[in-house]
Formats: C-alpha cells, structure tokens, sequence
C-alpha cells in the first residue's frame, strides 16, 4: 500500500508542477533568442563604428591641409557651412590646452552608449538656453559638483540650499550631467 501512496503523490507533485510551467509551444524559440541577441550585438556595433568615423572625419580634418578644408567647406550647404565656420574659428582661439580638453572630453562623449549621448545632448539643449548669469552659476556648480564623490554628490542635490539656489529645471540638468557625463572614478 505504501508504494501506491507514493506514487500517488509522485504523480500529484509532478500534476502541479507541470501546470506550472508553460508549454514549449508558449516559450520563445532558442533561434529566436540568439538572433535577437545577434542583431542587437550588430546595432552595437554599427554604432560604435559610426562614432569611430565621426571621431576620424573631424581628426582627418584637422590635419587636412588649408586647400582641402577651403573644398571641403565649399561642398556645403550654406547653412550648415556657416555654423561649421563658426564652431571652427571657435576652436581656433582657444589656447591649446583648451583644444586638447575638448578633443579629449569629446572622444569621452563619442564612447558613451547612444542612449547615454541623447541624454548629454538633451541636458545640452536644456542649459544653452538659460540667461548666461544663470549659465555661469551652473557652470561653477557643475566644477564642484565634479569634484566629489558620488555620495557627497547626492547629499549636495538633496541640501535645502541646492534646491534655494537652482529651479526644478536647474537641478535636472546638473542632475543629468553628473549621472551621464561624470562617471564614478
């Protein structure tokens, strides 16, 4: 008798747990799977090489010679030559320990994942369009702010003072930046 309890009870325990779990039918097929994964790993990729190219164009024209810059420019639409003239004389007066900031801070940003450059570009956007007083107060505030660790960073953006001294619009771009822009050491 003892053996048919048992296996009366065998038979229940696999009754429930075969309700339990789906039926093959329902789970996504392993092919599925790994092509998904594949195709995600290529966009990877393609992005990654996109901003390789990106990082190269700009390095190639800066060691092109002043005739093939002049042609480069002139097979441009007028508009997008001009804002280009603009950010390049830009870049011609600073000294040149500014320059190499630059490059580096946009070599940084070139290997940041695209979700992560979306948001820089967003958090960008926001604060270009502040009154310039309000911009060099976050500009200070985002050199202190640099400098700390990502604890004291916190405590800084919860401070009764952080929120007396910046609107709600204020913090999230300092917000954005220190959780985007600067990783932790």
């Amino acid at each position: 008798m003892k053996g048919i309890g048992t296996t009366c009870t065998l038979a229940a325990m696999l009754l429930v747990l075969c309700a339990a779990v789906p039926p093959l039918a329902a789970a996504p097929p392993v092919r599925a799977i790994l092509a998904a994964e594949r195709a995600a790993q290529r966009r990877a990729q393609q992005q990654q090489r996109q901003r390789q190219r990106e990082l190269n164009a700009l390095e190639r024209f800066q060691r092109m010679t002043p005739a093939q810059k002049q042609r480069f420019l002139n097979g441009l639409p007028p508009d997008r030559r001009a804002r280009l003239e603009q950010q390049l004389d830009r870049l011609r007066h600073l000294p040149p320990g500014e320059r190499t900031l630059l490059r580096d801070r946009y070599r940084e940003f070139s290997s940041l994942p695209p979700e992560e450059q979306r948001q820089m570009r967003q958090a960008y956007r926001r604060f270009n369009l502040l009154p310039l007083d309000r911009k060099r107060a976050l500009r200070r505030e985002m050199l202190r702010l640099r400098g700390m660790s990502p604890e004291a960073q916190e405590k800084a953006f919860q401070s009764e003072a952080f929120r007396k001294d910046f609107s709600e619009q204020e913090r999230g771009i300092l917000q954005g930046f220190a959780e985007t822009y600067w990783p932790e050491d």
